[in-house]
């Protein structure tokens, strides 16, 4: 909208504006009274606002407390989850070592067991190749 229109004051311009359904729905937000504020931290990436640098986002989180519910649920917290890329409906390990609690995820314990494994195959073997190779050779002579 422009306020050069023809035979519109500026002033008009503005309080249309702000009379209008888009933007006076956001009249009731607090967070929403300083709008340049507003603008320049949901611009600012998330690692300057926890307190990182440009160059260097803010440590992981190493620990946390959490309340047991009654039910004897507990949430892991946000920046948890993100430091782990825990997704909405995805299943965690739980167990018990050293008298404490572990979660992994299926991604985690899948690379460990990769990592475990690696030193034993040789560099540049394909365990998947010699097994689509063997599995060829049985289907042929079945």
């Amino acid at each position: 909208m422009s306020a050069k229109r023809k035979g519109t004051k500026p002033a008009r311009v503005v309080r249309d504006l702000l009379d209008s359904p888009a933007i006076g729905m956001w009249a009731d937000r607090e967070d929403m009274k300083d709008v340049h504020a507003w603008l320049r931290k949901i611009r600012t990436p998330r690692y300057l606002q926890d307190g990182g640098t440009l160059f260097s986002p803010p440590a992981k989180p190493r620990q946390a407390q959490v309340p047991v519910d009654t039910k004897g649920r507990v949430v892991i917290p946000a920046s948890f989850r993100e430091a782990l890329n825990i997704k909405v409906g995805d299943e965690v390990e739980l167990r018990i070592e050293d008298n404490e609690l572990r979660v992994s995820t299926l991604k985690t314990r899948l690379a460990r067991a990769q990592q475990r494994l690696r030193r034993f195959i040789k560099p540049g073997r394909s365990l998947a190749a010699e097994l689509i190779a063997e599995r060829r050779v049985a289907a042929r002579d079945e």
